[in-house]
């Protein structure tokens, strides 16, 4: 993704109530990889301000935390926010060639931005660790919502067409439904369990388990649905892979 772009959308998310049970779910998830395994260097790609980072090193100060953005905005607020985490401004595919290598390295809601797939998981493959552990987590396409959106005729949520416009699900009149409450933040494509069950057979990863996770938690009705369904990952909204080297 251009880096100009990407300078509008960085923003600390996890902080969004809209995400929240998302985000308390890849912390569940993290927290139980850590004590399971032993992980001295962690890896965050994507990291934004460095939220999640910054929980990891929470967990086990001994933890040498990488945060990987490309944003100099974000960069520069994590530094001063999280003074124990090593910032680095560079993309992931330019990044790798440094030689470093990683127990644990976190893809939290940014595989649905990147254009050359291919070439961001070879990275992250030669960035890990032998016996070294991967977390995924992305938009789930198959959602329960999504499937009744397209039953109905009409888009999957967090399809993206422009950078500018959301285009509505529906409308009734002038009035829009389902819109997104933010801009585009560049997905260029939403995944399902098939593809991300694909991922572990091209790089000849384990996967060590698969999670739904909800969204829409500022929704109090539909918030209720999703919390549900996330119970069933084909199902979820979000969908949280952990995969072993």
């Amino acid at each position: 993704m251009d880096s100009t772009f990407y300078e509008k959308s960085y923003g600390n998310q996890l902080e969004s109530a809209f995400a929240k049970n998302r985000i308390k779910k890849t912390k569940k998830i993290i927290k139980r990889i850590i004590g399971k395994n032993k992980i001295k260097k962690c890896l965050d790609i994507g990291s934004g301000t460095g939220y999640i980072s910054n929980y990891v090193k929470g967990l086990d100060d001994k933890i040498d935390c990488y945060a990987l953005d490309i944003s100099k905005k974000a960069v520069a607020i994590g530094q001063k926010k999280y003074p124990e985490v090593k910032f680095v401004l560079n993309d992931i595919t330019e990044w790798q060639s440094k030689g470093e290598k990683f127990d644990l390295i976190l893809s939290l809601e940014n595989i649905e931005h990147i254009y050359d797939l291919d070439r961001y998981l070879a990275a992250i493959d030669k960035l890990l660790n032998k016996n070294g552990v991967l977390i995924i987590s992305t938009p789930n396409l198959n959602s329960w919502l999504n499937r009744l959106l397209i039953l109905c005729g009409t888009i999957p949520y967090f399809q993206e067409y422009f950078f500018n416009d959301n285009v509505p699900i529906f409308s009734i009149g002038k009035r829009d439904f389902l819109s997104r409450e933010s801009m585009p933040s560049g997905h260029i494509r939403i995944f399902n369990c098939q593809v991300l069950n694909f991922i572990a057979r091209k790089y000849n990863w384990k996967i060590v388990s698969r999670s739904g996770a909800g969204l829409y938690a500022h929704k109090k009705l539909m918030g209720m649905i999703d919390k549900f369904f996330s119970l069933f990952p084909g199902l979820a909204s979000c969908l949280i892979y952990v995969y072993k080297k």
